[in-house]
């Protein structure tokens, strides 16, 4: 709703695409906060790796591909996959936007 919309209103608010999802994790610990920061809080007790991490990532992107693939929304073959940054996201925890680059 409202995500091609030139209303000054819905400007940097709606969504970035007709189809546009969010994944996320159940997995709370600090360290997937941010992803900037992923894999380098290998020192603090109960921290992944750096290949930890890694996997993560990959099992995330590996999700969010399946979920396009298998839907039956129309999604394109480009598909954008976008982490924010914390100090540039509204959504304080971890999750990946699947955006539509075509829609």
């Amino acid at each position: 709703e409202h995500w091609d919309s030139k209303d000054p209103e819905w400007i940097g608010k709606a969504s970035m695409s007709k189809r546009h999802r969010f994944l996320t994790t159940k997995n709370l610990h600090l360290q997937w906060f941010n992803s900037l920061v992923f894999g380098l809080l290998e020192d603090t007790p109960g921290a992944a790796s750096k290949a930890d991490a890694l996997a993560e990532v990959q099992n995330m992107k590996k999700a969010a591909l399946k979920y396009v693939k298998t839907s039956d929304e129309g999604w394109s073959k480009d598909v954008g996959l976008y982490f924010h940054v914390f100090g540039h996201n509204s959504v304080n925890s971890l999750h990946l936007h699947i955006v539509d680059m075509q829609a």
